[in-house]
């Protein structure tokens, strides 16, 4: 097996290796009720590289600190590996943070522009943001004056040339905290310790490429970040993005995902669902008694769409012990992660 996590690559090379090793494969791929939209890898690597170029343009200052305000998607990807890739420094903001903790973010990170999705808040926390803030708008957004487009930023991008390649222990990006407990606390990265800290998590559970993500997580935590964005990308696996919350079990089904983190609450409302429409506390002693509990994970399994399952990390806080015991009895092994 190749140690991918080893290999002498940085993030931004691992996108260019994986565009030539597997340029038709999926990269990015949303399922979703609005649209149906699968990136590959070489189309990824692609807008990647445009859009940097484009940045390097706009912001000739090297580590320019360019806020990211979007929900998951394929785009928040493609912006956060083009920021970057431009030697230049992503902020993300929480989709569901208040204006004065965006407003501190915004004035303590020195935000000088901002890459705008389909936010919820965006209403709430426009006028917590500087009113001369240059805004780049992604596929989704509500329409601003003055924003420039994402297409028209790759259009424009594709004609100049590429910038050099970033510093790989130059500062990449700062993650906030979400700001629930006092002020918002960042936490710097290059894009070397990202690397380091992706590519040690699936080195430890030895993914493999072409393995699929489901990404619902707040992409603006470090934990999804690490582990589903920055992860995936070493490896050279698939990211699936979940539409809503209550598309989720659908999005997971759709997915069949051979890698995946969770926090308790999920686990416990997976297994309410389990239990109202698949295998009862009664039918899974039965199962029990009779030696049937390998036909019943398998049921429980192609219902979550956990067939093809390799590893499944739980975090946030610890599992309980109970719930954890339920899992495992069905084939369905939850590892604590823990830092």
């Amino acid at each position: 097996m190749i140690d991918y996590a080893h290999e002498p690559r940085t993030l931004v090379q691992d996108i260019a290796h994986w565009a030539t090793e597997r340029p038709a494969e999926p990269w990015l791929v949303e399922r979703w009720s609005s649209h149906d939209r699968e990136i590959s890898w070489r189309e990824g690597a692609d807008l990647v590289n445009s859009a940097a170029a484009w940045l390097a343009q706009a912001v000739p200052e090297p580590g320019t600190r360019i806020g990211l305000l979007a929900p998951n998607c394929a785009h928040w990807v493609l912006a956060d590996y083009a920021i970057m890739a431009s030697g230049n420094v992503t902020v993300p903001i929480f989709t569901t943070m208040k204006p004065e903790s965006v407003e501190y973010i915004a004035q303590f990170a020195g935000i000088d522009m901002l890459i705008l999705g389909a936010a919820g808040n965006w209403e709430q926390v426009r006028d917590s943001l500087p009113a001369d803030l240059r805004v780049v708008r992604l596929p989704g957004a509500q329409s601003l004056a003055g924003a420039v487009d994402w297409e028209e930023l790759v259009s424009a991008g594709a004609g100049f040339a590429p910038p050099p390649s970033p510093d790989d222990k130059a500062l990449a990006t700062v993650v906030f905290t979400s700001g629930t407990t006092g002020l918002p606390k960042g936490v710097m990265h290059s894009l070397a310790s990202l690397r380091e800290a992706g590519g040690g998590v699936g080195h430890m559970s030895q993914t493999l490429p072409g393995h699929r993500f489901l990404s619902y997580l707040p992409l603006a935590h470090l934990g999804e970040r690490i582990v589903v964005e920055n992860h995936s990308l070493v490896y050279g696996g698939t990211i699936y993005f979940n539409e809503s919350q209550q598309s989720f079990l659908t999005d997971l089904r759709n997915t069949r995902p051979n890698w995946m983190l969770g926090v308790p609450r999920i686990w416990e409302k997976l297994q309410q669902a389990v239990l109202a429409h698949v295998l009862s506390r009664d039918e899974l002693e039965v199962a029990r008694a009779n030696g049937q509990l390998e036909a019943a994970g398998q049921k429980v399994r192609a219902f979550l769409g956990l067939e093809e399952i390799n590893f499944i990390l739980t975090s946030t806080a610890p599992t309980p012990a109970p719930l954890k015991a339920w899992y495992d009895e069905l084939g369905i092994i939850l590892y604590d992660g823990y830092g």
